[in-house]
């Protein structure tokens, strides 16, 4: 009987930000207390709901519940009842960023890059999938490989994601320069296999004028060995 009336007469408290002692001396998530839930076993947590005073690191939910201040505002509803969100005033996202739809900011490049960033996941919703012959900018926008180091942003923003920086080095010894792009090594060139976006290494004519440079060309083929390859006992 003391401790029925213990209950009735106790205001729901919190030992820190995020735990709540229950009348039994349990101790629960902060978050669970006033949450319609019994989560202790005296049902201590949803006694006293409507006249819950929260201390001041959290946030009284106008359901009574309440939540560590941090929670406030987070573009999640931590009450339960969707008021921790109710009145957040959404900051402007910069040029580099993307506004989800909640309101929340995420840096432009991790749109549509098949990871939910956002937290209502509107990141990742009306993705354009691009082509195997396409290249896809952060905003999902296709562009032709063609486009892709070819020595103009075609991707808007400022990441010039379809223009990286290896776009404009040299390639080392042993290395060929796909056009406008990036290096592979020699061994890949005219290999059979597609290395260069636009299928350079792989050209037809290309490959019929291809001398190897600096390497061994095969017979009466295009493949390219290191020197230290010829005659070292093993058919490459």
């Amino acid at each position: 009987m003391f401790l029925e009336s213990t209950i009735k007469e106790r205001t729901p408290t919190f030992i820190s930000e995020t735990t709540h002692q229950c009348a039994n001396r349990e101790y629960i998530s902060s978050l669970s207390v006033c949450d319609g839930i019994s989560d202790c076993s005296d049902a201590s947590d949803e006694v006293g709901c409507g006249k819950c005073v929260c201390n001041d690191a959290s946030y009284r939910c106008e359901n009574g519940k309440c939540i560590p201040i941090m929670f406030y505002c987070n573009f999640k509803d931590d009450c339960g009842d969707g008021s921790d969100e109710l009145l957040c005033v959404a900051r402007n996202c910069s040029s580099e960023e993307w506004r989800c739809e909640n309101g929340e900011c995420i840096e432009r490049n991790r749109r549509c890059n098949m990871i939910v960033d956002c937290l209502d996941s509107s990141d990742e919703i009306n993705c354009d999938q691009c082509s195997p012959d396409s290249f896809q900018c952060y905003d999902g926008k296709c562009i032709t490989k063609a486009m892709f180091c070819d020595g103009q942003v075609d991707c808007s923003g400022n990441y010039r994601e379809d223009e990286p920086t290896d776009c404009l080095k040299k390639c080392p010894p042993g290395y060929m320069k796909c056009r406008n792009s990036y290096c592979i090594h020699i061994s890949l060139v005219c290999n059979g296999k597609r290395d260069c976006v636009d299928n350079q290494d792989e050209d037809e004519a290309f490959c019929g004028n291809w001398t190897c440079p600096g390497f061994y060309r095969c017979k009466d083929s295009t493949v390219c060995l290191e020197m230290e390859q010829v005659c070292d006992g093993r058919q490459n």
